[in-house]
């Protein structure tokens, strides 16, 4: 009867140890999925401020109406080697750019985060604002994802191109409180 017993019993106990130890692994991956890499623990404010100036300088250029400088201002990342130099746009590219930037007339801009991961692998969210919200309407805006590119501490400025493939890497659970956390930590640099 003990014999039966612990035949009956430990298949019950095997599988559910199987499913809480897959549980866990799932868990701690999770877990160093959200941990900062060794080059964003690398990223200084002088890095951030570079960033920043990047991304206000393209939305200055839309603002004013300067089209081409703006796109001009923009890289493709390398497809064959993520660690090469970013490349300047093709034809193609630019006149592609030049359609989408002709039909968005921006007024202003408002960077929501930014995420820095690897040299290749960052990702900025930016609202461009088309008309402004008044007391009849609200605003009418448009999101940008850009890849800022660190290429031997010089950053270039990529467009996110989910057709060719670039994934973003914050999902939409992490983006709202990576926005508080932007914003927050702006509020405290500004103290």
């Amino acid at each position: 009867m003990k014999k039966f017993l612990f035949l009956a019993i430990f298949p019950i106990v095997s599988v559910s140890l199987i499913f809480t130890g897959c549980k866990r692994d799932k868990a701690a991956n999770q877990s160093d999925a959200n941990a900062p890499t060794a080059y964003e623990l690398s990223i200084t404010n002088q890095d951030t401020m570079q960033v920043v100036n990047l991304i206000d300088a393209f939305f200055g250029y839309l603002e004013r109406g300067e089209l081409t400088d703006a796109v001009a201002m923009l890289y493709a990342d390398n497809s064959v080697d993520h660690f090469e130099e970013p490349m300047p746009l093709d034809n193609d590219q630019i006149s592609r750019m030049m359609s989408i930037v002709r039909a968005l007339p921006v007024q202003d801009h408002r960077i929501e985060y930014i995420k820095f991961h690897e040299t290749y692998q960052n990702e900025v969210k930016v609202t461009a604002i088309i008309e402004p919200a008044s007391e009849d309407r609200p605003e009418v805006s448009t999101v940008f994802y850009f890849r800022p590119f660190d290429y031997l501490g010089n950053w270039r400025l990529c467009l996110m191109d989910t057709p060719s493939g670039n994934q973003r890497i914050i999902n939409n659970d992490q983006a709202d409180s990576l926005e508080q956390k932007f914003i927050h930590d702006n509020e405290q640099k500004a103290k």
